[in-house]
């Protein structure tokens, strides 16, 4: 009995310090997928336990089936167990077995046994935007890696992601002064990446600039008119008749004029007008072409008659507006043809926003030319990239050198047929 009583002894010890030596190492596993994913409990429990799972199961399998039904809760106390096995086996070449007999013989009672407590757990701290910016510049900068382009906007939607700091998230990131100022701080692009978060106007307003000045835009015969927000959000006084007199038709017929930086056309030159309405947070896109006096509504909520409802209430705006910007307008949109193309749709509101724009870029001659993120998270990435490329930043020098640098080095997915991503 004393042998058995010495054997149980040390097991108990080897027991407790490979317990502790687990859970120091398991608070650091913890921590550094925590670090690099946000998600700590499903990167343990669907990653690390994976071995721990087969093992489990060749113990309980009788040859037939399983003697019983191992869940996630035994995997901690497996742990331990798997470690005093390997530690105590006799195939174990290393002498450890025999410093923990000396140990235990000299040091300990084999009565002398008792059960400790487990440590508690230390506060895990959070990582700060600057640590995130150290694992930024060594990954990026390592000679040895070669990031992909998917690698180089999860790295920099990361660091975005990660700042806490007031004042850096107050400060300009974007700015464009023509023909009227939007400036976006990063406060604003970090928001973009937040799945709960709506459409911010001016981000929206910004990204229909930069598209409206891209190159094919540029390239094109018949260009294609790209209007911002603005229209839809000046028009909702047209829906108040005690408002009615104090519409001014020439401002909203300046919203027909060519952007600054683009190719000069007339707006008579354009065959397609693409208009995007907020309606309360509900997005939906009009597409007028001029040519064949047809209009086009594309709906993401796919609401039956409810972008019909909206054009009809910004109709009259529309033709004196175009009238204006345009004397040899003489229609009435509501009397063309309408269409509702089947077109990628979204039951969760604050994607709306971001599938509409997507939906712009795409839209052509009649049809949809790019493929749509299906992916809500892609959509927004592509959103912010859309911005942070824009070439004509007049804050530019703002932006941290690194992360101007993994800008720099990002591809352009506008008008790119094969910029689709695996959620395409």
């Amino acid at each position: 009995m004393a042998a058995e009583d010495a054997a149980c002894c040390r097991g108990g010890a080897v027991l407790q310090r490979r317990r502790l030596a687990e859970e120091e190492s398991e608070e650091w596993r913890e921590s550094a997928a925590s670090t690099l994913t946000g998600e700590t409990e499903n990167v343990v429990i669907c990653a690390s336990s994976c071995g721990l799972w087969m093992l489990n199961y060749m113990e309980y399998f009788t040859g037939d089936g399983l003697s019983g039904t191992p869940e996630q809760v035994h995997m901690t106390d497996f742990r331990t167990k798997l470690a005093v096995i390997l530690v105590d086996s006799e195939f174990n070449d290393d002498d450890i077995r025999n410093r923990d007999l000396d140990d235990d013989e000299t040091n300990t009672d084999p009565t002398d046994c008792m059960i400790v407590e487990r440590p508690p757990n230390k506060p895990k701290a959070s990582i700060s935007s600057s640590q995130v910016e150290l694992i930024l510049q060594s990954f990026i900068l390592s000679p040895s890696v070669t990031p992909t382009n998917d690698d180089l906007i999860d790295e920099l939607c990361l660091f975005i992601s990660m700042v806490d700091d007031v004042p850096m998230l107050e400060s300009e990131w974007v700015k464009s002064s023509q023909p009227y100022p939007i400036s976006l701080n990063l406060r604003q692009l970090k928001n973009i990446l937040k799945n709960d978060e709506y459409m911010d106007a001016d981000c929206f307003n910004m990204v229909v600039r930069i598209l409206g000045c891209h190159d094919v835009q540029l390239a094109r015969d018949v260009p294609v008119h790209y209007m911002d927000l603005r229209f839809c959000s000046m028009s909702h006084y047209a829906q108040v008749p005690s408002h009615r007199d104090g519409m001014d038709i020439a401002m909203l017929a300046q919203l027909f004029d060519s952007k600054p930086d683009s190719n000069e056309y007339h707006i008579s030159e354009c065959d397609t007008i693409v208009l995007p309405c907020d309606i309360l947070g509900l997005f939906l896109l009009f597409a007028f072409g001029q040519h064949k006096k047809v209009v086009s509504i594309l709906d993401p909520f796919s609401i039956p008659t409810f972008g019909k409802h909206i054009l009809e209430t910004m109709a009259n705006d529309l033709n004196l507006a175009l009238q204006a910007a345009n004397p040899a307008f003489k229609d009435d949109i509501l009397i063309w043809g309408c269409k509702v193309p089947i077109v990628p749709t979204n039951s969760y509101g604050p994607p709306f926003g971001y599938l509409v724009f997507n939906l712009m870029h795409s839209w052509h001659d009649g049809t949809l030319h790019f493929p749509v993120p299906k992916d809500d998270f892609e959509l927004r990435k592509r959103f912010l990239v859309h911005i942070l490329k824009y070439e004509e930043n007049e804050v530019l020098n703002n932006i941290p050198v690194l992360e101007r640098s993994i800008i720099d080095r990002i591809e352009r997915w506008t008008f790119q047929r094969g910029a689709s991503s695996n959620n395409d």
